[in-house]
């Protein structure tokens, strides 16, 4: 879909009020760029050449005023079934032009006036605004309605919640927000209820009060989302104590305030503006990763997936049937894939497309997104997730993997960068775990405190063998006495002897250990720290390692940190041959790729081939 603005001179003549028009189309359109939606800013010289591409795919953005130039472009709009969004800048100017009166205006009076704020704030409202727009044009990725999970601990952090809760309720009364309190009702299992709440929730909200990394549900709950694909917003409330948590969604919070700060009504919607908009971008970014399971689905289909409604991201399949004697029809399905969860609207919609078709046209519909655990909605329509959906035709293409005795070294450290993107970093964590283990091979990594809970997990819910697959080494200088027990149900440890009580030949020696083994075939690098001295730095040590072993290494360079740097230097020098077999060509793929999925599957593919 593209996105039309016109220009606020063809409709106010007030010099303060185009000032405050500029600035908030100067930020819709910023905010559309960067999510990358086609948009064109309308005015003279282009008004015509604009009318004339008008359809029902256009998205007519205009500034309600005093006076009225745009009545060629409103009929036009009209015609063709544009959607027209009007804005009323202030309380006077609510009502649309004639032509356009029964369209309901974007309110950004309203909007400023239920946070208390001024028209020097126009920013926030402009923000707003274009959210609705990109959920339009972006519906698979992104919808404007989503749902907020609100987890804390009620010892220290109920009142703080409850606030923040009022506050969303305020500034957009169509979020879904859940809090224990108050969405479970009286005689009602509260656990069965929270447990579904989470997993609907599109964002989860983690208020980090002092206690809260001392609940096990809560600690539970923020679990569950990062291995289950739920974006996770990380408020850190006060002194609470980031070293206490045993699961962290990225390295630092994304947001710190003081008690004190929760207790102030206007602050209060300050942080829930922050909140919003924060779970905004956590979402796009989360929702991206949809492009990426496209491409390795269509990959693996090999031309068999054509498309069918490109802005919802619907297509149809067409694969032969294997294993029968006798010749049978193809499968034949509907497939639609999204980076956000699944909504009523899509199931009917899948519903109606499969209608449109001779009835045996299509065996059934399946909608697949991240977190989706498979289930039947209707007699043809099912719901499931990429990877089990992925895995179930891969086998079904290529025979099963046979389990291998074989190893793969998995080195990494959240990079220093926006917090937002550090999820990145964890999304790929959680594609190699998978690939490597569902390709039979063992995976080995260093211990890492953020790291380690997520790969157990992850391992856990993909192979019954985990305790043998799954092999974590750590020196003697850290470990402590309960360690062996508390993860001997987890994995196999693997205790390496410290070094004259010296922490970075102790390091060293743990590396040597775990990488310069036969049964090694690949390390696998993503993020790290990057410092002064690139002696020191973890990940090209280990490199060094692999390569006197004659070990091949991958980069994952797109999550930024040392593996970035390496890569950057790799690109610059032409010197991927330094790293492994494979060509300048895939390797820059692999390293400088967005798709982990798919970079994941490549890595394992050449991993076979070597």
């Amino acid at each position: 879909m593209k996105v039309y603005i016109l220009s606020y001179e063809f409709s106010m003549t007030d010099t303060a009020e185009k000032e405050k028009a500029k600035e908030f189309c100067h930020i819709v359109k910023e905010q559309l760029d960067l999510y990358g939606v086609e948009n064109y800013f309308v005015g003279k010289a282009n008004y015509k050449k604009s009318v004339s591409e008008l359809n029902h795919e256009s998205i007519v953005v205009c500034i309600n005023g005093n006076v009225n130039e745009n009545e060629e472009f409103y009929k036009a709009a009209l015609k063709n079934k544009s959607i027209i969004y009007p804005v009323a800048l202030s309380k006077d100017y609510r009502v649309p032009h004639k032509s356009i009166s029964d369209k309901q205006s974007f309110d950004v009076y309203e909007q400023l006036r239920c946070r208390d704020l001024s028209d020097e704030f126009i920013g926030i409202a402009a923000k707003v605004f274009a959210r609705k727009l990109i959920s339009k044009c972006s519906p698979s990725v992104y919808h404007d309605n989503f749902d907020l999970f609100l987890s804390h601990r009620r010892l220290d952090g109920e009142e703080i919640t409850a606030g923040i809760c009022d506050a969303i309720k305020i500034l957009a009364p169509n979020k879904k927000v859940f809090r224990d309190v108050i969405n479970i009702n009286i005689g009602e299992s509260a656990q069965d209820i929270i447990d579904s709440g989470l997993a609907g929730s599109d964002v989860l909200v983690f208020f980090h009060t002092r206690k809260a990394s001392e609940s096990d549900w809560v600690l539970k709950e923020v679990f569950y989302a990062i291995t289950h694909n739920i974006p996770v917003l990380w408020v850190k409330v006060g002194d609470a104590d980031i070293d206490s948590l045993k699961y962290r969604p990225s390295e630092k919070p994304h947001l710190e305030y003081s008690a004190d700060d929760f207790e102030k009504s206007d602050k209060r919607k300050m942080i829930a503006d922050k909140i919003l908009d924060h779970s905004f971008r956590l979402l796009m970014e989360n929702g991206n990763d949809v492009y990426d399971d496209l491409m390795c689905t269509s990959e693996l289909f090999d031309g068999k997936m054509s498309v069918l409604d490109r802005t919802n991201m619907i297509y149809s399949l067409s694969y032969p049937r294997k294993g029968y004697t006798y010749p049978q029809r193809t499968i034949s399905q509907l497939v639609q894939f999204l980076g956000r969860n699944p909504q009523q609207s899509d199931i009917e919609r899948m519903s109606s497309e499969l209608d449109k078709h001779h009835s045996f046209e299509f065996d059934s519909a399946v909608i697949l997104s991240k977190r989706t655990l498979a289930r039947k909605v209707s007699d043809r329509v099912l719901l499931d997730n990429y990877d089990d959906f992925y895995h179930i035709y891969q086998r079904y293409i290529n025979g099963c993997e046979t389990e291998k005795n074989d190893d793969i070294v998995i080195s990494g450290a959240f990079p220093d960068c926006d917090e937002i993107y550090k999820q990145s970093l964890t999304y790929a964590l959680v594609c190699f775990v998978r690939e490597i283990l569902k390709g039979g091979y063992n995976l080995c990594f260093g211990a890492h405190p953020t790291f380690q809970e997520l790969i157990f997990e992850t391992a856990k819910s993909i192979t019954p063998n985990y305790l043998n697959k799954v092999r974590m080494y750590i020196s003697d200088l850290f470990i402590r006495e309960n360690d062996i027990q508390n993860f001997s149900d987890k994995c196999t440890l693997v205790n390496v002897a410290g070094v004259d009580s010296d922490l970075a030949l102790s390091l060293t020696e743990l590396r040597k250990k775990m990488i310069s083994r036969d049964s090694v075939k690949a390390l696998i690098c993503l993020g790290g720290k990057i410092k002064g001295d690139k002696s020191k730095e973890g990940i090209r040590e280990e490199i060094d390692v692999a390569r006197k072993k004659g070990i091949p290494v991958f980069l994952i360079g797109s999550v930024g940190g040392c593996a970035a740097e390496i890569a950057k230097e790799c690109c610059i020098n032409n010197d991927w041959n330094k790293l492994n077999s494979v060509s300048s060509v895939i390797n820059r793929d692999i390293a400088l790729g967005i798709d982990y999925k798919k970079s994941a599957r490549t890595v394992m593919e050449c991993i076979k081939s070597m």
